[in-house]
């Protein structure tokens, strides 16, 4: 039960605290989980009493005497009585959330102790033990606690210090009955740096101090035996998301001195491991194996040797053999032999043990061939002893089981070429090494040819236009070569269908050795102006003669009947339809037209249809054309684009008639005709 809180930080101590930790709930276990924790040696003279503000600790010496795995188990998964007395329902005032493997009870004559368990509840303002399960007797026997033990209180900040009291009994009927009782008093001491090895923690450190006794009253003889406990202290470096001190250095006062009787660390699981890459040995061989280990192996006075093992053809270690020793605590190579005798097989491992602590480390992992056969034969094979510049040959040679190659260049090994093949783009004597686990042997040396590339250059080329039907290619040198590239055709080049861009085109060239060398340049493409030209309305050939500027972009040139100078005259032009083109070429020198009609007119009271109620349709027409009147008709004339008459029809009075026009060529129109209300011209578009 909590009886004090002080909440303490002298001004002195707290003015660089930006570095410090809190610890809150969130830090200490969950179930289920596991944690790996190392039990040290003990080391009497271990400095635990060093702390303050901003600490650094360094512990290097720590020795590895086992590595117990603390398991905190959900409190279901305990025996059933435990997990009824001890279930986490907020009404149950011994509710635990957390279980964890504890120690026995105290022996005594009158009762015997087995397994035992610690049942805690993590809230978020404390982390406190609430009940003890222990076999008593042969018997589960769940042990609440009275006064629950307060293992920390939330947050845990530096300069924090907290006093509380926890106590539980149980009796045996008849017989007797067992009180135990404790004060615990925690203090924050430190904050700071802990390194422990190569790994380093920011902590909080808390100091511990219990005060404890045990009582055991006898029925039989109605009186108390009270045996008071040595004080005990427990050092503990707590970090964020470690749900076990890092380090816990536990002590006990006896006859007035301050006792080391424990420490345990924070460690990397034990482990050693063969990093072999080969997957054959020869026996009788020399050979090197790198190995890497984890956790803590101890040096100083029975100081920790690494030794490899052979194991025996099916991958068993039963009866390993020693082939390789070195003493050491940290990452190396161990130098081994094979033993001469090995029996030939193909499933071999090979591991490495440690002897303090005393470990065996997982085998390297795949199967290991051991074998006795002479050296393999060197063959050398070239597809051809000659090549050209910029190209390459294959080399090769015989392959069997379990060979290993190492190709050379005029004497040098060449550095990752250790296949059974080898593609050679320069010139020089080659050789291959062709190798078992046993021996090896060297190839005759073949020498390798390479033929110069022709020199070949291709000039650059003009800018041209997207309308040009046909680019003439030239300029590449020597003659006789080969022009590729988008629409390439021997040597034309059709920018019309290339479209507008840049394009890239290669030149290649043979010699009279047949070795090739090839250029490129690029050939850039503009696009097309867009030309359009407004229509002109109809126009009287009495009109005054205009500048035409009805052509889009500016600048251009007009062509066509009555123009002179891009000056359009219409007295010089026949009435009817004329054709006029607008031509554009722009900086890049690319052109493109636009052609339009105007309509010229003798404009003699001959009426516009749109005046005199006449419909034709349909228009565009295609293949004939219908006329209708509220005036009555007699004749028609037809004109082309041009003012050329193609055809005259006179007929008796009418208001409707139609038209075929379906042996027309498409275009436009000029149609006038003849009637009551004078002569009566349109225009209209043949499909």
């Amino acid at each position: 039960m909590k009886k004090l809180l002080l909440i303490f930080c002298l001004a002195l101590l707290c003015a660089d605290t930006q570095a410090q930790i809190s610890i809150t709930s969130a830090d200490m276990p969950v179930a289920p989980d596991t944690a790996l924790r190392t039990r040290s040696t003990l080391i009497l003279t271990i400095n635990y009493s060093s702390t303050g503000p901003n600490h650094t600790w360094t512990y290097n010496n720590l020795r590895n005497a086992e590595q117990p795995i603390d398991t905190f188990l959900t409190v279901g998964s305990t025996n059933p009585i435990y997990a009824l007395i001890f279930a986490d329902f907020s009404f149950n005032p011994n509710r635990a959330n957390v279980a964890q493997r504890g120690q026995a009870l105290p022996t005594n004559p009158l009762f015997t102790s087995g397994e035992s368990f610690d049942f805690f509840h993590r809230s978020s303002t404390e982390y406190r033990q609430v009940g003890i399960g222990s076999v008593v007797n042969g018997l589960p026997l769940p042990i609440t606690y009275s006064d629950k033990d307060e293992v920390y209180s939330f947050p845990l900040n530096y300069g924090d210090v907290d006093s509380s009291t926890a106590a539980f009994n149980f009796g045996i009927p008849g017989l007797l009955s067992y009180y135990y009782t404790h004060t615990r008093i925690n203090e924050v001491d430190g904050w700071g740096t802990l390194n422990i090895g190569s790994n380093s923690y920011n902590v909080l450190r808390v100091k511990s101090t219990i005060f404890a006794k045990d009582s055991i009253r006898l029925d039989s003889l109605g009186f108390n035996i009270v045996t008071p406990r040595a004080t005990a202290h427990e050092y503990k470096w707590l970090a964020n998301g470690i749900e076990v001190p890092v380090l816990q250095i536990n002590t006990s006062v006896i006859f007035g001195f301050e006792i080391v009787n424990e420490i345990i660390f924070r460690d990397d699981p034990l482990n050693v491991e063969p990093q072999l890459t080969q997957n054959s040995y020869c026996a009788g061989s020399t050979i090197q194996i790198p190995y890497v280990k984890s956790g803590t192996f101890n040096g100083g006075i029975n100081a920790n040797d690494f030794t490899a093992q052979l194991s025996d053809s099916s991958g068993s270690f039963a009866n390993p053999v020693d082939i390789g020793t070195v003493a050491s605590t940290q990452s190396g190579v161990i130098t081994a032999i094979i033993p001469s005798n090995t029996i030939p097989g193909f499933n071999y491992r090979i591991r490495i043990v440690a002897s303090n602590p005393s470990f065996e480390g997982d085998d390297n992992g795949f199967p290991l061939a051991i074998i006795n056969d002479p050296a393999p034969l060197a063959n050398l094979y070239a597809s051809d002893t000659v090549f050209c510049e910029g190209s390459s040959i294959i080399l090769s040679s015989d392959t069997g089981s379990l060979y290993f190659y190492q190709w050379y260049n005029n004497g040098m090994a060449l550095n990752g070429e250790t296949n059974s093949i080898l593609q050679v783009s320069s010139a020089g004597y080659y050789q291959v090494m062709v190798s078992n686990a046993c021996d090896g042997t060297l190839s005759d040396s073949v020498y390798i040819s390479m033929l110069s590339a022709p020199s070949v250059s291709l000039s650059s080329f003009s800018d041209d236009c997207a309308n040009t039907a046909i680019f003439t290619l030239s300029g590449g040198l020597p003659l006789g070569g080969v022009y590729s590239g988008n629409t390439v055709s021997g040597t034309n080049f059709f920018p019309s269908q290339a479209g507008a861009g840049s394009h890239t085109i290669y030149y290649t060239y043979t010699d009279s050795v047949g070795c090739s060398s090839s250029d490129s340049s690029s050939i850039l493409i503009h696009p097309q102006p867009n030309v359009t030209l407004a229509s002109l309305d109809t126009i009287c050939t009495t009109h005054a003669a205009f500048q035409l500027n009805n052509g889009m972009p500016s600048g251009g040139t007009y062509i066509g009947a009555g123009i002179v100078n891009n000056v359009f005259d219409p007295s010089t032009v026949l009435p009817g339809v004329s054709v006029i083109t607008y031509s554009y070429t722009d900086s890049n020198g690319c052109s493109s037209a636009a052609n339009g009609p105007v309509v010229v007119d003798l404009c003699t009271g001959i009426n516009e249809i749109e005046s005199q109620n006449i419909s034709i349709y349909p228009i565009p027409a295609s293949s004939k054309l219908f006329i209708e009147s509220n005036h009555f008709i007699y004749g028609m004339e037809l004109f082309d684009a041009q003012g050329k008459l193609i055809n005259r029809i006179n007929f008796a009075l009418t208001m409707q008639f139609d038209l075929s026009i379906e042996n027309l060529d498409s275009g436009l129109y000029l149609l006038q005709l003849k009637g009551e209300a004078g002569i009566i011209q349109t225009r209209f578009v043949k499909q």
